[in-house]
């Protein structure tokens, strides 16, 4: 049987996506509290913190995982990032869905 698709492409896109959000929305669901932080330098790696992180924002806003977000958000990555005061540009890494090399 085939899979349903409710929603079009673009319709989906802009469901997950986060860049549309104002900056009292963004902070309120992407910043960090002291417990969230140790949880996330319990990982190994920059990289690792950096994977982790960003999965617990998605989780928060809009509730999936990053392996079913399609969307490329810099605004994101950098924000997650300034938060764990890592340097974007020492990341490569292919299973973020954004280019932050």
């Amino acid at each position: 049987m085939a899979l349903k698709r409710i929603l079009t492409t673009s319709q989906r896109e802009r469901l997950l996506s986060v860049d549309h959000l104002s900056e009292e929305d963004f902070q309120a669901y992407f910043s960090f509290s002291d417990y969230d932080l140790e949880i996330i330098n319990q990982h190994r790696g920059n990289i690792n913190k950096l994977g982790f992180a960003i999965q617990l924002c998605l989780a928060r806003y809009p509730g999936c995982s990053l392996s079913n977000w399609p969307i490329k958000s810099t605004r994101l990555t950098s924000y997650v990032s300034r938060q764990l005061q890592m340097s974007i540009p020492i990341f490569k890494c292919n299973f973020l869905p954004v280019e932050i090399c």
